[in-house]
Order: C-alpha cells, then structure tokens, then sequence
C-alpha cells in the first residue's frame, strides 16, 4: 500500500525514527527496527531523520502497479549506494516492500 511505498524509500536511505512514549521519554530506533519491532508501549512519533549521504552516494527507486498514477504498488524497491573515487560501490542497502497479489 500507500504506506509500505514511503517506508521503502526512508528506510533504504537509513531512516531513523525519534519518538516519545506516554512517560514523555524520548527514543530513537532505525526506521527498520521501528516497523519490524514498533515501540514497546503507545508513543508519539516526532520526526524521521534521513541519510542523504554525500557526492559519493546515489538513490535510485522502482515502483510496478496496475495503473501508473493512485494505485497501490504490487512491488516496490529502494537502493541507496556510496560509491568509492573509483567508482566501485562500496556500501549498499536495497529495500524490497508492497509484494502484493
């Protein structure tokens, strides 16, 4: 769905989620701990902080649903690359979400 589409994409960039919980204390988890695990009581989250990376590194995403425009994905898929002077890719995270019917 719509939801697993932006989860994709924030959490191939190395997403990290700053919440509060109902005693008003603060925490902070990788976007990937957060919807595998979620919190360990009711929270509030406050903000998403992404990796943008440097001149090094490179974003690439895909997306396959019925119609191009409002429809939800069937799959979807994120990369985030760092990339040496060389031009060999050093570090590489590929996030896979929505596997619909």
């Amino acid at each position: 769905g719509f939801a697993s589409d932006l989860a994709t994409l924030l959490t191939s960039c190395e997403g990290t989620c700053h919440y509060v919980d109902a005693e008003k204390k603060s925490h902070m988890k990788s976007l990937a701990d957060f919807l595998s695990e979620g919190a360990d009581e009711p929270c509030l989250l406050l903000r998403v902080t992404i990796n943008l990376g440097g001149e090094d590194s490179g974003f690439v995403s895909f997306r396959s649903a019925i119609r191009p425009r409002n429809a939800y994905s069937l799959i979807n898929a994120a990369l985030f690359y760092t990339m040496s002077e060389a031009k060999v890719v050093t570090k590489a995270r590929m996030v896979v979400g929505a596997v619909g019917k």
